[in-house]
């Protein structure tokens, strides 16, 4: 194993802001975006729904076909959920943890004496519905790094307040 004397061990690596630090809160993706995601793969599970039950049928016509369309949708919509919950931001005393994915997670530590700006990103719907992408402008990287969709007013609460 190759290690470097700069290297943080891996336990501490997920959550190591999170759990050494005092947070002032964590913003969580707007729940349209959820909503959205059902609605787009609806189509797709619809028909492998139909697919499933039209050769269920044909093989095993003695097994009930509630049984593995439930599973299906079970599955669809825990799925669904896990990647909207799997994108957080949490603010702590001294930096900003940006995390995303279910399977390959990135997570971001920026620290505040590296942040050059902070900005809300809106469409019109954003603006209906109240979601908007937070933008955090970093020293040393041309685009920032990007969060959201999520509720603005939450952002505006946590992010957009001048620190004394």
């Amino acid at each position: 194993m190759i290690t470097s004397k700069w290297a943080v061990p891996l336990e501490q690596t997920r959550s190591a802001a999170v759990r050494y630090e005092p947070t002032l809160g964590t913003i969580r993706r707007h729940p349209a975006l959820l909503v959205a995601e059902v609605l787009v793969s609806a189509p797709v599970v619809g028909v492998t729904l139909l697919v499933i039950v039209t050769v269920l049928r044909r093989v095993a016509p003695e097994v009930p076909v509630a049984l593995p369309a439930a599973l299906l949708i079970a599955l669809w919509l825990y799925v669904a959920w896990i990647r909207w919950a799997s994108g957080t931001l949490t603010l702590t005393d001294t930096r900003v943890v940006l995390t995303k994915g279910v399977l390959s997670q990135l997570q971001r530590t920026i620290p505040f004496e590296k942040i050059q700006y902070v900005g809300v990103r809106q469409s019109i719907l954003g603006r209906l519905i109240g979601f908007g992408t937070l933008e955090i402008g970093v020293a040393g990287y041309a685009d920032p790094h990007r969060f959201g969709p999520a509720p603005v007013r939450v952002m505006r609460e946590h992010m957009l307040i001048p620190l004394d």
